[in-house]
């Protein structure tokens, strides 16, 4: 949704979701280019709505630590 207003956002990744960083397109040593493929539908969405949404998106994923609570 942050795509179709144009917007450039960031998040933390869940934990449990693998990351690979000898894929995708490398920028750095904790910094590559990913695609990422529509998942099943949640049940909170409307199918009309979920059908707007791209088949594949591209993200830039990194790995940082963070120092201070």
């Amino acid at each position: 949704m942050f795509m179709q207003l144009n917007v450039h956002v960031g998040f933390r990744k869940k934990k449990n979701r693998h990351t690979d960083l000898r894929k995708g397109k490398r920028l750095g040593k904790h910094d590559h280019i990913i695609q990422w493929e529509r998942p099943k539908r949640p049940g909170w969405m409307s199918k009309e709505l979920y059908e707007t949404m791209p088949l594949v998106i591209t993200l830039r994923e990194m790995k940082y630590k963070i120092e201070a609570p």
